[in-house]
């Protein structure tokens, strides 16, 4: 984007678009044609992609129903074409799943992914973009982000009987099931050790026991030890022990209630 940015431009951004659009498509068909099978072709459509996706950034939106105003002789004093916002990122969308379409001739798959997730953002029921998507993460063996790209296009009204995602869905139907049971798995495992982990924090808190500063368990996930910040409820997931230790939680008896401490001393 920095470069075309540089780059000075005669006409409107409207026009602009469509037209390293069309490029980008005919470079695509090229690329399709050539019996020499020349991947600069499919390059040459990502940059022209790219580029149409940089000038319908820069488009105005209108407001529904929008007529632009117009001279003396009744002529209108702005060239057209006008979007909405809705029509645009149906444009954007377009444009990048495209983008994503050529990336996959050259089998990029990390920028499929890219560029398809940027299509279904800018609208979802962009179903190509979906099944591209799907592609992309079976080829990167992320199943369960492939079964759910695949749902989603699927729930895309009238795409329910879409023979591409049906047939995708098939051929990665067991690793699509186990992925998400492994996820099920994980879940249930973090759940029940942040249970333990509360019962130790409530048991130290009301036996009046300091706890040092080194985290043995840091958060419930990754993501929501960025969010926990000051709040001291979200904090109750959160303990901390001396080492050195095992690195188990300590237990609580069954029988007496009292508990275990798994390390060398506290």
């Amino acid at each position: 984007a920095e470069a075309f940015m540089s780059l000075q431009y005669d006409d409107p951004p409207e026009v602009m678009m469509l037209g390293c659009k069309k490029k980008g498509n005919d470079s695509f068909v090229s690329g399709k044609k050539n019996v020499a099978k020349n991947v600069q072709y499919y390059r040459d459509a990502i940059n022209h992609y790219y580029e149409a996706s940089f000038h319908a950034d820069r488009v105005n939106p209108v407001e529904e129903g929008y007529e632009p105003e117009k001279d003396e002789k009744g002529q209108p004093l702005e060239d057209g074409p006008f979007y909405t916002k809705e029509e645009l990122d149906v444009v954007k969308a377009t444009l990048c799943s495209n983008a994503a379409m050529a990336h996959t001739m050259l089998k990029n798959w990390g920028y499929t992914r890219q560029d398809a997730t940027k299509a279904v953002g800018h609208d979802p029921k962009n179903v190509k973009a979906w099944y591209r998507l799907a592609k992309a993460n079976q080829m990167l063996k992320k199943w369960e982000e492939a079964g759910d790209a695949i749902d989603s296009g699927l729930a895309v009204p009238g795409e329910d009987k879409n023979a591409d995602l049906l047939k995708l869905q098939k051929l990665l139907e067991s690793k699509i099931r186990k992925a998400r049971q492994e996820r099920q798995k994980r879940e249930r495992a973090r759940a029940e050790r942040a249970v333990k982990v509360k019962g130790v924090w409530k048991h130290c808190d009301e036996s009046g026991i300091g706890l040092g500063r080194v985290p043995l368990v840091a958060s419930v996930t990754d993501e929501e030890d960025e969010e926990l910040g000051d709040d001291d409820e979200a904090q109750e997931a959160r303990w901390h022990n001396h080492f050195p230790h095992t690195g188990l939680l300590p237990e609580r008896s069954q029988i007496d209630g009292e508990w275990t401490w798994p390390v060398m001393f506290i």
